[in-house]
């Protein structure tokens, strides 16, 4: 019966860690997790800021099939905070979001039911550290809307929009450029992106 017990109790020993084991694998796991912490939110930032690019450039694409199939304009316009109107003026601008509707008034950026003006989409504003430029082919540097018109040109003809987003150093973590070159999307090549974000 002793014998019994006496193995028993040195199988105990043997299984298991020592606190200072313990102490030094917690302090190990520690150091990893507050190291990975800021690239692991660099990375979901940078997820965040390439979903708001590629909604940008499926709404854009979408505005130029609804206005050929309705065969009526679609305007795609900065989105004032908080409401269902586009925003012109100052402090009004595309990081508040954009909306979507079929033109059928006088006013690009009038949405007017009794126009007959329907509104087809709602893009809700996007994280701060997004940065959104958009221009047109006269040079201007903002723009209050892009026009898709029936035979699947644009006004202005060649508008562009440039997504930044920087982390904490002002080091870019995302760059996208689309041009709209008369009514067609195409997506510019990275390097000049992130080139241009650079310079923001």
């Amino acid at each position: 019966m002793l014998s019994t017990q006496a193995a028993f109790s040195s199988r105990i020993q043997l299984a298991g860690f020592t606190l200072p084991e313990l102490l030094c694998a917690m302090a190990i796991f520690s150091i990893l997790v507050t190291a990975g912490i800021p690239s692991m939110m660099n990375f979901f930032k940078r997820y965040e800021a390439e979903i708001t690019f590629r909604s940008f450039k499926n709404i854009a694409s979408y505005a130029r099939v609804e206005a050929i199939t309705r065969r009526r304009d679609v305007v795609l316009c900065p989105r004032k905070a908080n409401t269902e109107e586009c925003g012109t003026g100052a402090g009004d601008g595309w990081k508040q979001g954009w909306l979507l509707f079929v033109d059928r008034g006088d006013s690009p950026t009038d949405i007017t039911a009794a126009d007959g003006d329907v509104l087809l989409k709602v893009y809700e504003s996007v994280a701060d550290d997004i940065d959104i430029e958009l221009g047109g082919s006269t040079g201007s540097s903002r723009l209050d809307y892009i026009r898709f018109m029936a035979r699947g040109n644009s006004f202005p003809s060649n508008p562009s929009a440039l997504f930044c987003q920087k982390d904490s150093d002002d080091v870019v973590n995302f760059a996208g450029k689309i041009i709209i070159f008369r009514g067609r999307l195409r997506v510019e090549d990275s390097i000049v992106s992130k080139g241009e974000c650079d310079a923001l």
